[in-house]
């Protein structure tokens, strides 16, 4: 064996070595990015729950949240799973704003059950995250534009999310009361 006639060979393995552990960096670099992007979105999140503006008043102690938005958008960019974790973190500040007495619905369900309030503001919204991530996903196969998977999404979001945080009200304080 003469490393001088083997030359080529032993710059190649190295070549490889480095495009391997460039691979590695990569893929950690993208980690990161993942987790910092979310954590971004949770962020957000907590400073529209603690200044108030992510809740629109209607008037008689009810509310409107905007929260979903940062919960959509991490299901649609992130993916499904990180949905479900922004949908954790909007379900954790929900309970906190029905302790704080700042939601006159949530004020009222806390003093029902507060066991029961707990899953009815952390479990709809994880679902949201989730349900939201897998339409957006399924329909980016179908449509290749993503406009009409765009449209599609927002709606079901919208629609996905009011029918089970209502019927989660439903399910759980008004069958389950009797209990």
């Amino acid at each position: 064996v003469n490393p001088i006639d083997d030359i080529e060979v032993i710059n190649m393995e190295l070549a490889l070595a480095d495009i391997s552990t460039l691979d590695n960096i990569s893929k950690r670099i993208s980690k990161t990015v993942h987790l910092v992007s979310i954590a971004m979105l949770a962020a957000i999140i907590i400073m529209l729950t603690i200044t108030g503006l992510g809740y629109i008043p209607l008037g008689v102690g009810f509310t409107v949240s905007i929260l979903t938005l940062p919960v959509t958008i991490g299901a649609v960019v992130l993916g499904p799973m990180a949905g479900a974790i922004l949908g954790l973190v909007f379900g954790i500040t929900s309970f906190l704003t029905c302790i704080l007495g700042m939601d006159a619905l949530g004020a009222l369900l806390l003093t029902i059950s507060p066991i029961k309030l707990l899953i009815m503001c952390i479990v709809p919204r994880v679902i949201t995250g989730l349900v939201c991530g897998y339409i957006f996903k399924g329909l980016q196969k179908i449509d290749k534009t993503k406009i009409i998977s765009f449209a599609v999404f927002k709606i079901s979001a919208i629609i996905s999310y009011f029918f089970i945080y209502f019927f989660g009200i439903y399910l759980i304080f008004l069958i389950l009361l009797q209990y």
